[in-house]
């Protein structure tokens, strides 16, 4: 039994689309958005597994709600429906697991379902870890707001409820908001927490020393230093090797 989100402007092609669903999956639970801003409500409400985005809510929208379902603990499967191909490489940066062409046939919606469903868990979180590297951070300033992608950052380090962003660019963002607040959507695949106060970019790590408790991170002919715990050293290890 799978648990469907159809998000369309378009009432008649949601019905239709309902009742293919309930068709091919015969104890589906289909819920509908007809606005964009209902999505995450939906989403919040019935925790789709799948969730169909018409590209009739308008790209601002499609956006707006590709940002938010990525954004989100364990997001859903997005499969995008359009008229023509305009919007398939816009659909596939966002991380969109397939693209369908309006009218939506039974028989090639049967093919995607089992496609979808057949995915492994290793599959999904790679899938989920694509959209949170490809996912736009933001930290409030004074002035305004600064804007990164989770794999421009090189480490994240806490000082009680304040967190110093240190990007790949040498670029330093200061927010007061914790290390847990900061880092929750990061690519579990890309960062670790190497202690209470600190969370890197497993990419730019060059060197872990346990007498001295810390990491050597490098970047662009720089070296950075951080603590690690030694509870952490042996996990690490695990996860590189």
């Amino acid at each position: 039994m799978g648990t469907y989100l159809i998000a369309s402007t378009n009432r008649e092609f949601i019905q239709n689309l309902s009742d293919n669903l309930m068709v091919l999956d015969t104890e589906s639970i289909v819920c509908k958005a007809e606005l964009g801003s209902e999505v995450v409500e939906q989403w919040d409400k019935y925790q789709p597994d799948m969730v169909f985005i018409d590209m009739n809510l308008g790209d601002e929208v499609v956006e707006g709600v590709f940002a938010s379902l990525n954004g989100v603990v364990n997001p859903p499967m997005i499969v995008v429906i359009a008229e023509t191909n305009t919007y398939a490489k816009c659909a596939f940066e966002n991380n969109a697991a397939d693209y369908l062409l309006k009218p939506v046939r039974k028989d090639v919606l049967s093919v995607v379902l089992s496609r979808l469903s057949a995915m492994n868990d290793n599959e999904q979180v790679q899938l989920v870890d694509k959209a949170a590297s490809k996912k736009r951070f933001r930290i409030n300033t004074r002035e305004g707001f600064n804007v990164f992608k989770a794999e421009d950052v090189l480490y994240c380090l806490a000082d009680r409820n304040y967190t110093t962003v240190m990007l790949i660019d040498g670029t330093s963002l200061f927010t007061a908001n914790t290390l847990s607040c900061v880092t929750k959507d990061f690519p579990k695949d890309l960062f670790f927490r190497v202690g209470r106060s600190a969370v890197i970019n497993i990419d730019y790590l060059k060197e872990v020393s346990r007498k001295k408790k810390e990491c050597v991170l490098r970047c662009n002919d720089k070296s950075y230093k951080l603590p690690i715990s030694l509870n952490k050293v042996q996990e690490l290890c695990e996860i590189l090797y």
